[in-house]
């Protein structure tokens, strides 16, 4: 411990602390990606999904069962502890959501 107090009375322990670090996350960074570049593939492909999934939901002539359908009766009842502050956010981006 004696020894780690006298190196950060050093002078240049504070830039020396930053290089290390910096270069201890560029090495994580590259060793990350070095090994998720297998799994990259699969990830746009799963990201193509989700896009055109929202984007087919979206101008679809399906009417799939959404949130528009409950009441506010319907949301007290599954959480009557629920502040009527919180609630009156809750439905406000609730209607925000569905324009």
């Amino acid at each position: 411990m004696d020894n780690w107090q006298a190196f950060l009375r050093l002078d240049f322990a504070d830039e020396l602390m930053l290089v290390v670090g910096a270069l201890l996350i560029i090495i994580g960074i590259v060793q990350i990606v070095r090994s998720s570049l297998k799994m990259l593939f699969w990830v746009v492909l799963a990201c193509i999904g989700v896009i055109s999934t929202s984007y087919g939901m979206q101008h679809s002539p399906y009417d799939l069962p959404a949130l528009h359908s409950m009441q506010l009766s319907d949301i007290r009842e599954l959480t009557p502890q629920l502040n009527s502050d919180v609630l009156e956010f809750l439905c406000q981006k609730l209607e925000a959501a569905t324009r």
